[in-house]
């Protein structure tokens, strides 16, 4: 089966825990973009309030295409309990095309169901797996432990 995992990240904690499914999983890694400035407080605010409306942004993305794969699993931050705005557009310009999916979400002090749940109803499809990865737990053998 091949494989994909598209992550958008912030902080860059969503990209460490991507890089280690795609390597348990020997996928390929790619990442969403968002053409909007996240810096800064401006930036979290911003990201914040998109999180919170539902809202969409402007995506560059990511460089392979998702039809090309059997899995795509799709990773974001939690940002006020809810979906990324980056990963909420690349879901919805994308539902049509993704085969089969998995989700994780990262927090800065876990809780990511809401967010989870929210991938699940914009992507249009029930998930093969999920994942809810603690800041805590980022970079330690834990998160290993939560991909298999």
């Amino acid at each position: 089966m091949k494989s994909l995992v598209v992550v958008y990240t912030r902080t860059g904690n969503t990209r460490v825990v991507g890089q280690s499914v795609a390597a348990a999983l020997g996928a390929d890694f790619d990442l969403v973009i968002s053409r909007a400035s996240r810096d800064g407080a401006f930036g979290f605010v911003r990201s914040s309030y998109e999180a919170t409306f539902g809202l969409l942004t402007e995506i560059t993305h990511p460089a392979r295409k998702v039809d090309d794969y059997d899995l795509v699993v799709v990773g974001s931050p939690t940002w006020n309990g809810r979906v990324s705005s980056p990963v909420r557009t690349f879901l919805q310009q994308n539902r049509e095309h993704l085969r089969s999916v998995a989700f994780f979400a990262t927090s800065g002090g876990g809780g990511s169901g809401r967010a989870l749940v929210q991938m699940r109803q914009i992507a249009e499809q029930s998930p093969r797996a999920t994942m809810d990865a603690g800041e805590r737990e980022i970079g330690t053998s834990h998160v290993a432990e939560l991909i298999r």
